[in-house]
Parts: structure tokens; sequence; C-alpha cells
């Protein structure tokens, strides 16, 4: 279950990364499937996308990549997408045929938050039910003090994907939200065929076409 635990102690700000990476100079047809991510099938890597082995992501004007490492610092287990003022965190594990994924995972979630001093509601938003969360963390002004969180859960064919919206668009900007969502319907999951025990993080990769991202520290 660490593939979950391990992001509750993760701040909800947007610093911590050394390098970044902007695909500001390129677009992406939004004509997509209303709600994402969606499974890819097992289709190769579309046009317009980056490849980040089990996740493709747009290449959105302005999208920055993050990446975030295991304590080994090498293995990476989840991606900061940074849109502005906000950010989507991203991480995929297998999960089981019969679903459920979500529902049993997000209880360990507000569970791990509360036990940290923070408060959690849950709300039924367009990707069901969802966490909003006020974090414990380390504020700006080095005080300490609650940053909100939306976390979102999705589950697909033998997968199920935590999405953690932070910064601005958590705390309240609607524009930001929007540009935030947009970019979620649009991520793609690519579990591949490889027998994975339950809630197994799915190996993600930095992209093939650019330099590293948040290479490990």
């Amino acid at each position: 279950m660490a593939f979950f635990r391990r992001k509750a102690k993760q701040p909800a700000g947007l610093d911590g990364a050394n390098t970044d990476d902007s695909y500001s100079e390129l677009e992406v047809d939004t004509e997509v499937t209303p709600r994402g991510p969606r499974d890819s099938g097992g289709s190769t890597v579309p046009s317009g996308y980056v490849d980040l082995g089990a996740l493709y992501v747009p290449r959105l004007p302005g999208l920055q990549l993050r990446g975030k490492f295991e304590a080994d610092k090498t293995t990476l287990f989840r991606m900061l997408l940074v849109l502005g003022t906000s950010g989507v965190t991203v991480s995929v594990a297998a999960a089981p045929k019969s679903g459920g994924a979500w529902s049993e995972l997000s209880d360990q979630i507000e569970t791990s938050i509360v036990s940290a001093g923070g408060v959690v509601k849950r709300q039924v938003g367009p990707y069901g039910t969802e966490l909003h969360a006020k974090v414990a963390a380390v504020l700006p002004d080095g005080t300490r003090g609650f940053s909100p969180l939306r976390i979102i859960g999705v589950e697909g064919p033998r997968w199920v994907a935590r999405l953690d919206v932070a910064g601005a668009a958590a705390g309240g900007d609607e524009a930001q939200m929007a540009a935030c969502e947009q970019l979620i319907d649009q991520l793609i999951v690519h579990r591949g065929d490889s027998p994975r025990i339950r809630f197994e993080v799915l190996p993600l990769t930095l992209p093939k076409d650019t330099a590293a991202v948040d290479g490990p520290r």
C-alpha cells in the first residue's frame, strides 16, 4: 500500500524540483474522451504525447514535468505536472479486475491525512467520490499550517490512478482548476500485460525525447 501512504507526506506546495521541462511550443488536439485518465488499450503513444512508460502525457502549452523518485534514487514512482501555479501529481498502480480499488484506497488516504493532523471531506465530483483535504504542511514563509489538496481517484482496466491537485486550483481558482481537469482528461494510462501484485506501482520513466526532469537527489 506504500503507493498511497507515501503520498500523504507530500508537501502540498509545488516547490522542491531542481529542474523542469516546458512544452510551451507544442500543442495537442483537445477533442478527447470527456473524462480521463483513459486506458491506452495497448496502443502505442499517440502523436503529441510524451511517453512516461505507464503514463502518456499530452504536450500542452506551458506544461512542466517534475519526476519524483523512490529512496533508491532510481525508481520513478510519480510525476508532478505543473500548469501555472497549480499542479497535478499522478501515480498509477495495478488493481484487481473486480474493481473497488479506489473505495479501499481512499479510506487509507483519509486515515493517513487525519492522523498527520489534516482534515478531509468527501465530495462527489465529476470523477466520482473525491477527497477534499487540508493537509498539514510547511508554508512558503516557513511557518506550519495547512494547504488545500483535491485528491481524485480513477479506475481503469486493472489499474487505479491517484491524482492530487494542489496550488491555486485546489485553493479556489476556477480557471486553473478547469485547466487541471482538462489535463487530467487527456492523460492516458498504459498498464501493459505484465502480471503485477495488488496495488503494485506501475513504473514510470523519464521522457525519451527530452532531458531528465527533477532527477535523483
